[in-house]
Parts: structure tokens; sequence; C-alpha cells
């Protein structure tokens, strides 16, 4: 017996110091394969669909609801309300309900009409766009209400105290070139972005300003200009206080990047920019982001708004 207990108490003892190593990072765990295997089938088995139409408040168990009788994986976290401002969500589903879930296009949620688009029609029409995933850090903001001449240094001091992301502080033209008085602003980290939401309903001069979470599905679609020669853009856009902005002088601005296509207001014929405005497109977005960086260290009275995204 006495045999027994002491090999009894050297095997616990030997327990806790397996433990103990993994608990400090020293051995490695025990992987869960039942786990996994879930995971891996799970994923195998899930497609994405999109919701375009719903009401600003939509929540994600309005969603679920909404789908009734389809399996959403994961429940609340396979809805994905990221780019909410724009009334779309992705909801993450079981391949095998995909009909069951297109059954469902153009019934309501609330009083608003929901279109369901699958993943092959809305990379068509937002080209390079995926997904958001329940882990990705969303680090975007949108504003709304900005006065007019809002200057980037405005924003910059606006969100004073939160670290904003080099050539993260991008505003929206129509196609005439008028600014919208909207803006979007990247910053460093999800955390401060969510932090950044607080300033919502705070003043800039006279005007109180609206603070928002969005994503790059709306950015990427309201940063976008018509008329430009490569699809999709690589470009900068240009809002000077000259009245009457030239090639020449666009060139200089960039120089000794070479732009492959500069937009003013009487390019080919066409009045489609305002004075003292230019749109000027590089041939990759690296490209673009070394154009403004440059142009940004000239201390020019121009201001210089990104339009572009990584290449995929």
């Amino acid at each position: 017996m006495s045999l027994i207990r002491t090999m009894s108490v050297r095997l616990t003892r030997q327990s806790q110091g397996l433990l103990q190593a993994w608990i400090c990072g020293s051995c490695t765990p025990i992987r869960n394969f039942a786990a996994e295997n879930q995971a891996d089938k799970q994923q195998n088995n899930k497609c994405t669909v999109m919701l375009r139409g719903l009401p600003y408040k939509a929540t994600a168990a309005d969603v679920l609801r909404f789908f009734k009788d389809v399996d959403v994986l994961g429940g609340k976290d396979g809805v994905h309300l990221h780019a909410r401002t724009m009334g779309t969500c992705f909801v993450d589903i079981n391949k095998q309900d995909l009909a069951k879930a297109k059954k469902y296009n153009l019934r309501e949620i609330g009083n608003r009409y929901i279109e369901i688009l699958e993943e092959t029609d809305f990379k068509r029409i937002y080209p390079g766009y995926t997904p958001p995933t329940p882990q990705e850090k969303e680090t975007l903001v949108k504003l709304k209400g900005l006065p007019f001449g809002c200057t980037k240094q405005d924003i910059a001091t606006f969100f004073s105290g939160f670290e904003i992301a080099p050539h993260g502080i991008m505003k929206p033209v129509k196609r005439h070139a008028s600014l919208t008085g909207e803006a979007y602003v990247k910053f460093a980290s999800k955390e401060i972005a969510e932090k950044a939401l607080t300033r919502h309903n705070e003043y800039m001069g006279s005007r109180y300003i609206n603070v928002y979470p969005t994503d790059a599905l709306e950015v990427d679609h309201k940063m976008s200009v018509p008329e430009f020669t490569m699809s999709p853009p690589h470009a900068v856009f240009v809002h000077s206080r000259k009245s009457d902005l030239g090639k020449l002088y666009i060139e200089k601005l960039f120089s000794p990047c070479e732009p492959i296509h500069i937009h003013l207001s009487a390019a080919d014929g066409i009045r489609l920019w305002q004075n003292g405005t230019a749109v000027v497109e590089f041939k990759t977005h690296s490209e673009a982001l070394e154009a403004m960086s440059t142009a940004d260290q000239k201390g020019s009275n121009e201001e210089f708004y990104l339009y572009s995204v990584e290449d995929k």
C-alpha cells in the first residue's frame, strides 16, 4: 500500500508539473481535433449571401428572424452588419440552405424590401471585396455634416488624441467634383476607432458632426469617381485654392512620380471637374501612395485625397 501511495503522489506531482508547464507555455497543449474537424466541416459547408435594403437600425437578431428557417452558421456571429449605413450586410449560411435563403428575396424587414444576392452577384457588383469576418478589425468611421471648406487638418484636430492611419482621411467627391460634406477616417486600430465614435454630435466650428461606424465596402463605393481610365482606379484627388490648375503644375506637384492621366475641368472637352480640382491617375496603388506622399511633403496649398485600394 505504501508503494502504491508513493507512486500515486509522484504521478500527481508529475501531472501538476505538466499542467504548470502548459500554462507557462513550455509544453505544447493537446490539440482538440474534434473541434478543429467541426470548424473545417463548417467552413466547407459555408456560403455567404448579401442582403441589400436593410433599415438602418436593423440588428443581427432581425436578420435571424428574417431567415427563420435558414441555417445561419454561428448564429449572430454569422451576421456581419458592417456596412449598415449602406443598408447592406453579409450572412454566412449553410450551402444546402442557399435555395431556401433565395426564396426570401424581396420580402420585408420592417417596411423595407430586402434583396438577396449570391456571392457571385455581389462580387460582380463590388469586385475585389471580400465579406468581413468576425475577427476582422474595422478601423473606419464616417463623418457627416462637415462645414464647407473643411480641411484634413480640421478633421485631424476634431479627432485630436486619436491616432489616424497614414493617408487615413478621405473625402468623397460628387461627379462635378464638389465635396459632399462627408468624410471617412481610418484609425490605427479597432480600439481607437471605437473610442473615436464618442465624438458623435461634437462640434466643429458651429456645426455638430455625426460620427458613424462604417467599413471598406461603403468607402470603396463612395470614394469611386467616374471617368477613370483604369478600373479599379489608383488615383489622387487634388483640391486647390488655385482656380487655374494646369497639367504642367500638376506634373510638377507630383514629380518625379509620373501620372498616366490627369483629369482637369476641361479634360477631353467634357466639363467634369470644377476649377481648382483635379484627379490624377497612376499605374498602381503603390505609385499613387508614393505620389501623394511626395506632393504632401512639398508644402503646397493643395489638399490631396487618396482614391485607390491595394492591388489584389
